[in-house]
């Protein structure tokens, strides 16, 4: 089984990276389970629920968080209602949502413990005894049980892996976006790691704005680093049936003063298409290390002028698939901004990307 674990996913570049390489990291690498921690995804502080459901169509399994999860209001009817979001178990009890999610991921049955540091952190209960009781509440048959200990300190991190060895199958640590280079198997057989890292923008500090974060160690008082200019997002739903609104509503918070400042450039845009776009689905039968993205890399180069769009549909392995291949569906879109395409125009271009893709990867067509 494999199991992948995204680090502190941080802000609009975390989110972006995430949201276009899931699929390919989960072809490339056979994963069968995927985690994120979604503690700094919204702005860098939290995470909003129409974020929350992209992320997991995407392709995201099971999200934990850290100290910052409340940050959002609007998150807490989604994390009453959602299992697969968690917030730190050793928060007092009555806090909303769950810090354990015990269930099939994807038919493999799975128990994931997120829990809150206590050392150079907000005070919460202690993540050592409710470890131990979360941990004892796990059915005997679930075998996969992962941990994402977030928290500051090395030692604490350390003193839970310890702490669990030989009861969990990983434990993980999160919050410094530093990787570690301690990745371990301990004495009992429990993976362990001190920190993940992060997913997000290396051109800052920790993902946030580097001038803002700089300010901050040498003037007071300092504005709260931010890593963008501004936020947007839709109105959670239960505010929005309070005024009554019958359409969903989207606020947006915007720094002019940083707007006026980013040099102007000219404006391009395309015209909306007049002419049909006609969509073919192709199924091909490709090496098990071939990802989606090689082939819609290898088709963009050909630049074939009809074909607008090459989108993934699916991945398939079982029968009639030999092991050493896979099968990919893509879906092609054909398009002219001059006419409606005949059937004669559209086949032409279709059998070049085909000959394309056999000569260039080894991929042929499965019928």
């Amino acid at each position: 089984m494999n199991v992948l674990i995204l680090a502190d996913v941080v802000a609009r570049p975390g989110r972006k990276v995430v949201l276009e390489r899931i699929q390919d990291l989960r072809e490339q690498y056979r994963i069968d389970v995927a985690l994120m921690n979604a503690e700094n995804v919204a702005g860098g502080f939290s995470i909003t629920p129409s974020i929350a459901d992209e992320l997991f169509a995407a392709g995201i399994d099971l999200m934990t968080s850290g100290n910052h999860i409340f940050a959002k209001g609007e998150i807490v009817p989604y994390l009453k209602r959602n299992p697969r979001l968690l917030r730190p178990a050793n928060y007092p009890p009555a806090t909303p949502g769950s810090g354990l999610f015990v269930g099939e991921i994807r038919g493999f049955k799975t128990a994931v413990l997120n829990l809150l540091g206590r050392v150079f952190m907000p005070p919460v209960d202690d993540p050592f005894r409710v470890a131990r009781e979360c941990v004892k509440s796990i059915p005997d048959e679930v075998k996969i049980r992962l941990v994402d200990m977030h928290c500051e300190a090395t030692s604490e991190k350390y003193a839970m892996g310890w702490f669990l060895d030989g009861k969990v199958s990983a434990v993980y640590g999160s919050h410094t976006h530093v990787q570690t280079a301690d990745e371990r198997i301990l004495d009992g057989g429990t993976a362990y790691i001190t920190d993940v890292g992060m997913t997000g923008s290396y051109a800052g500090v920790i993902g946030m704005n580097k001038e803002q974060v700089i300010e901050r160690f040498i003037k007071i008082p300092a504005r709260r680093a931010e890593h963008a200019s501004g936020n947007v997002g839709r109105l959670a739903e239960e505010i929005a049936a309070t005024y009554k609104f019958k359409q969903p509503v989207f606020v947006a918070e915007v720094d002019l003063q940083t707007l006026l400042q980013i040099k102007q450039q000219d404006v391009l845009y395309r015209p909306l298409p007049v002419f049909p776009a006609i969509v073919h689905d192709v199924s091909l039968l490709v090496k098990r290390n071939l990802t989606f993205a090689k082939i819609r890399q290898t088709i963009v180069e050909q630049n074939f002028e009809l074909c607008r769009k090459v989108e993934f549909v699916d991945v398939y392995e079982g029968k009639g698939v030999s092991d050493d291949k896979r099968s990919i569906t893509i879906r092609l879109e054909y398009r002219s901004n001059e006419r409606t395409l005949i059937d004669e125009e559209i086949d032409a271009v279709h059998n070049q990307i085909l000959k394309a893709l056999e000569s260039n990867l080894g991929v042929r067509r499965r019928v």
